[in-house]
């Protein structure tokens, strides 16, 4: 007869059970919980989808919206131009006609007809149809630039020179500029495209001078930020920019400014630039203090320096 096991065996074998059962059920709690977790992962990943999706949506409509209006204002005046010009292309069939039959009616016709007005209006009308041809092709080129996801790296590229010529063609262009503050020093040269740069250098350097009007003050600083990066800022003490539209002013056709007065694309394209040449745009605006502007490029390796 097999022996009964003592108290202590007993209470042994109760708290083995015991500890077997709370050991289930901390694993299937464990596995409960790890399954929730799970799910909310899921969840979470679909709305940061979503939240993507939403911004992606926003910039596509802003993109199509400035689009949509920059194209609409040329063609607009265009086709206007056009009827006006049809109307004086009718006018002067009939006086080629009138002229054809009866030649010595052409002083009266001309008269009657106001042909000399039609062929100076007519002039007109064709040097602002080329101006919105020029304005619509100026905005295709800033789209083809805008998608391109490279840039030639090929040429080397003095920041400094960069920097100078964007202030000549500024002065070129006969705006009144505000008092310009110049400190730039002769960092390493960088290979990349001269005039990309130099055109991402104009557009953030417009929008300052734009910013602090011809009373105001820009300044410029070139300077090595540190062993891996070479900074261009650019300061204004402009209005600075709204918090709720600072994160749109890379957007594509985002501009604050008066219709005519600029496309909202200079940003847009002076951060591509950077990017493609490995660098980046920073901004730290306060209003009624202005705007800061940092352009960051990668310093070159040492063997480029030193060609």
């Amino acid at each position: 007869m097999a022996e009964q096991p003592t108290l202590n065996e007993q209470k042994l074998m109760r708290l083995l059970l015991a500890e077997r059962k709370a050991r289930a059920e901390l694993e299937k709690r464990l596995a409960s919980q790890e399954q929730a977790l799970f799910r909310c992962d899921v969840i979470t990943q679909q709305q940061e989808l979503q939240l993507l999706a939403q911004e992606k949506l926003v910039s596509i409509s802003t993109l199509a919206a400035g689009l949509a209006h920059e194209l609409n204002t040329p063609s607009g005046f265009m086709r206007c131009n056009l009827q006006v010009m049809l109307k004086h292309w009718q006018t002067l069939r009939e006086f080629v006609e009138q002229v054809s039959q009866d030649p010595s009616r052409v002083t009266d016709s001309r008269q009657t007809l106001n042909i000399d007005y039609l062929l100076e209006d007519g002039t007109d009308l064709i040097d602002e149809s080329l101006l919105g041809i020029n304005h619509i092709s100026s905005i295709v080129q800033d789209l083809r630039m805008f998608a391109e996801d490279h840039a030639d790296l090929s040429g080397i590229v003095d920041l400094k020179d960069c920097v100078e010529q964007s202030l000549w063609a500024l002065e070129l262009d006969g705006a009144a500029l505000p008092a310009l503050h110049q400190q730039l020093q002769q960092v390493p040269r960088i290979a990349g495209d001269r005039d990309k740069i130099t055109l991402a250098v104009m557009q953030v350097l417009n929008n300052a001078c734009q910013a602090a009007g011809p009373n105001g003050h820009v300044w410029l600083d070139l300077h090595i930020k540190s062993d891996q990066q070479i900074v261009l800022d650019i300061r204004d003490n402009g209005p600075g920019i709204a918090n709720d539209i600072l994160n749109r002013i890379f957007d594509p056709f985002f501009t604050t400014r008066p219709v005519g007065q600029g496309r909202g694309m200079g940003l847009a394209v002076a951060r591509m630039v950077m990017s493609q040449h490995g660098g980046n745009i920073r901004v730290h605006t306060e209003p009624q203090v202005g705007s800061h502007f940092s352009l960051e490029l990668p310093l070159p390796t040492p063997t480029l320096s030193s060609e």
